[in-house]
């Protein structure tokens, strides 16, 4: 029993001994690793152009890739961007589509998490770029889809265009929006003025006149094309003769001219209504004077618009004074005029008849030419225009213009001439049959179609040609500019293919005036009135096509206005009388060269005034002439020049902007226009100035009879050339022209 007990006592005692476990390494675990960074699919150096990028990354761990977690964030964001994710918080999500919901600069975190929470993180920096993905283009507050077609009414349209993103946010850069403009119907151009804002950009439209328009709006990729139908609307009637005087009983037919917002003649005619507060007019314009003298009003009406002519009826003129008629020695003369005479006045048709009388028998003897001369110089007695008289006078007295007829002798009406030169002189000045020579051999004269005016005269009218007047032309268009009754008043259409030009002439010269301003033209600040006359016979070329103004054109087109080419021809006419100042030749290449206040002074009869640049209140007079709508030219320096300009050429400046602080300038060859001009370029670029006041034009048809003794003061008054500047010099026609000319008339054809 003791050695049991023992036994039993030593297994508890063993049962009680500890026990000591094995000794075990403790185990570490590492956080994960990138091993591939953040690749990204739709975005390129950072940027994101769309709505969505695919991120990619790959981690690596001390177990396997498998148990690892991807989690995507927003650690930085655009305010109310909001970011989702098509995976995340997942191992998949190593791969996951990011959709954004605006643009802007955001900051993407991935964190790489084991499954004992150790992690890794990366930034990603991504730029979402705003993109042109829709166009809305507006009228007001309606929406036009591209292709969309608008009817216009007025002279101008306004548009607006707001480019959206591909959240459909608006863009915040609408400058990036530009405007285009093709005239369908390539008989109008447009001008488009756009401005840009926080909202949009709004573009106002110009239209030169009624035609189709198309309209293009880009901004990125997007294109958007709009159609606008410039339709023609009745805006005012043009009523001539504007003032007549008839005697009682006698006819005097009224055109009504129906003029649409551009001032052109409406296609479409519409009802006139024919009023007279005296006589009669009937539905034509036909009125027929009452058998008493007065003032009298004809008025041609149509809806709300209407225009008025003054008419004043006189009393039949009484016989002519006792010898008045028996002065005419000639019997025949004497008879024929006492014919012509019987309605009161003797009219250009008659005096003509009157002039061809003479050399009926062959030769016009000492009494005839004694008659004629008396005719002419009795202009008053036999109530006969102006203009007829002074081209009748140049027939049967002395000028400097007989000396040759179509490039041969002919000389002054004498007694013993033949009928041969008194018809030479005759032609000459009432058909104006004496054509100037022209400057190049590959050139002809040539019929040309189209009306003296397309509505009304306008500066757009400008096209200079293969001549260097651009003075000549730059000085017409802005006088058309400021008053069209400025060129009106220079012509008569005498309704044969002819037409009859006033310029003024005398001593030409200039002196300052109070203010330090210079007026320039004539003298003693005023010129004496004298005419010329020309046919439809128009310089060509082998195309023909107009070679000087008009450039370009073909001489068929029905609606080719022909102001400026008449005045072109008038003035090479004109020169040849030796009261334009210039050479005394007749030819084209005579009015090459000169300055604009001399042409402003020759076609308004009085004064234009020349400012310097450099004067400290020339700026402030140069916008307050552009406010007045006075007629302002420059002249370019002869190098050196910026903003596109052509260096000693004429410009009209026609515009001030007062945002921008800058001056419109317009070439007088109707194309390449130079950029605006701040102040200190035009006085960089610019020599001097020009302002002409047009207001005080007077009608030709109104000027009053000129006496025997004005003429002859002009005519013994040798007019010294006048110290003009010279712009449109014979090198800019021969070489800058011929090389820009090409250049033109691939344009134009």
């Amino acid at each position: 029993m003791m050695c049991t007990i023992n036994d039993l006592q030593h297994g508890l005692n063993l049962l009680a001994c500890p026990v000591m476990a094995p000794q075990v390494a403790a185990i570490t675990n590492s956080p994960p690793i990138v091993a591939k960074p953040v690749n990204a699919t739709g975005m390129s150096n950072g940027v994101v152009t769309g709505k969505t990028v695919n991120l990619s990354a790959l981690g690596a761990d001390d177990r396997s890739e498998s148990q690892l977690t991807y989690s995507w964030s927003v650690a930085e964001a655009p305010t109310g961007a909001q970011v989702t994710f098509s995976a995340n918080g997942t191992n998949a999500a190593k791969r996951s589509t990011l959709t954004f919901n605006r643009a802007g600069e955001y900051s993407i975190q991935l964190k790489i998490t084991d499954r004992d929470g150790g992690a890794v993180t990366s930034l990603q920096k991504i730029t979402v770029v705003q993109t042109v993905t829709r166009l809305l283009v507006k009228q007001g507050e309606t929406s036009l889809k591209s292709g969309a077609f608008l009817v216009v009414t007025g002279t101008e349209n306004i548009l607006s265009a707001q480019a959206f993103d591909q959240f459909n946010a608006a863009m915040n850069t609408p400058s990036s929006i530009s405007w285009k403009s093709t005239a369908v119907s390539n008989v109008g151009r447009v001008t488009v003025s756009s401005s840009s804002d926080s909202v949009g950009s709004t573009a106002t439209l110009r239209f030169e006149r009624a035609a189709n328009y198309t309209i293009e709006v880009a901004a990125g990729n997007l294109k958007s094309r709009i159609t606008l139908k410039v339709s023609q609307q009745l805006s005012s009637i043009q009523l001539s003769p504007g003032t007549s005087e008839l005697k009682v009983g006698t006819k005097q037919q009224f055109t009504a001219q129906a003029l649409d917002q551009f001032g052109l003649p409406m296609l479409k005619r519409p009802t006139l209504n024919w009023s007279a507060s005296g006589g009669t007019v009937n539905s034509t314009g036909l009125f027929t004077a009452p058998q008493t003298a007065g003032d009298m009003t004809v008025t041609v009406r149509s809806g709300s618009l209407s225009a008025s002519a003054s008419i004043k009826v006189i009393a039949n003129a009484p016989a002519l004074a006792t010898g008045t008629v028996s002065e005419i020695k000639n019997v025949a003369l004497r008879n024929l005029t006492q014919t012509y005479f019987a309605d009161g006045s003797i009219t250009r048709p008659e005096m003509i008849q009157l002039l061809r009388a003479a050399g009926l028998d062959g030769s016009v003897d000492s009494t005839e030419l004694a008659d004629l001369r008396y005719i002419v110089a009795n202009a008053a007695k036999f109530n006969m225009p102006e203009y007829v008289q002074d081209l009748a006078s140049d027939v049967v007295n002395s000028n400097p213009a007989n000396n040759l007829y179509q490039g041969t002798t002919l000389g002054n009406l004498t007694a013993g001439s033949s009928a041969a030169q008194l018809n030479k002189l005759v032609d000459k000045w009432f058909l104006g049959t004496d054509r100037p020579t022209l400057t190049n051999a590959s050139l002809s004269y040539k019929a040309a179609s189209g009306p003296l005016f397309v509505g009304l005269p306008s500066s757009t009218d400008q096209r200079q040609g293969m001549l260097g007047d651009c003075y000549f032309i730059a000085a017409l268009g802005s006088l058309a500019a400021s008053s069209s009754a400025a060129i009106q008043n220079m012509f008569i259409d005498n309704g044969d293919g002819t037409f009859t030009v006033r310029f003024y002439g005398g001593s030409y010269g200039a002196f300052y005036n109070a203010d330090g301003t210079i007026s320039e033209g004539f003298a003693n600040g005023a010129g004496i009135a004298d005419y010329i006359t020309v046919d439809r016979l128009l310089p060509a070329s082998s195309s023909n096509t107009f070679a000087y103004s008009n450039y370009g054109i073909s001489l068929s087109s029905p609606t080719n206005p022909l102001w400026i080419a008449l005045a072109e021809k008038a003035y090479a006419q004109w020169n040849a009388t030796g009261k334009s100042g210039r050479s005394g030749v007749n030819t084209y290449a005579s009015i090459e060269g000169g300055w604009m206040s001399y042409v402003d002074a020759q076609v308004l009869g009085y004064n234009a005034t020349r400012y310097a640049l450099t004067a400290a209140s020339s700026q402030s007079a140069l916008i307050a002439a552009i406010n007045a709508k006075l007629a302002v030219t420059t002249g370019t320096r002869g190098s050196g020049l910026t903003n596109g300009l052509v260096g000693s050429h004429a410009y009209s400046i026609t515009g001030y902007d007062s945002a921008s602080s800058t001056f419109t300038l317009y070439n007088p060859w109707g194309s390449s226009q130079p950029t605006p001009l701040t102040w200190a370029q035009m006085q960089a670029n610019l020599t001097q100035f020009v302002v002409a006041n047009a207001a005080r034009t007077t009608s030709m048809l109104m000027t009053a009879v000129a006496t025997t003794l004005v003429r002859s003061e002009l005519a013994a008054a040798a007019p010294s050339a006048p110290p003009i500047s010279l712009v449109c010099s014979d090198a800019e026609s021969e070489e800058t022209l011929e090389e820009t000319e090409m250049l033109r008339l691939e344009q134009y054809d």
